[in-house]
């Protein structure tokens, strides 16, 4: 579940970064949604296909791990 009004804005932000290809740029966004509330899981899955753009499939695992941890439905 998301949190208050900024963690949204952060979150819609990177979505969109990310969407335009700036990858980077979102991963800085979706730590920042992560750190709010460290069981976002949409923010995590999210969080680890922008590491993946950026060639970090070790962090990308991580995060995905995480999501799955906190939503086992998610590994079917």
């Amino acid at each position: 579940r998301r949190g208050g009004g900024s963690e949204t804005v952060n979150f819609n932000v990177a979505v969109a970064l990310q969407r335009a290809g700036r990858a980077q740029e979102a991963e800085a966004l979706y730590r920042r949604t992560v750190s709010a509330n460290p069981s976002f899981v949409e923010g995590l899955v999210n969080l680890g296909h922008a590491l993946e753009a950026q060639g970090d499939r070790e962090g990308a695992a991580e995060c995905w791990q995480k999501a799955v941890d906190l939503r086992p439905e998610l590994a079917l």
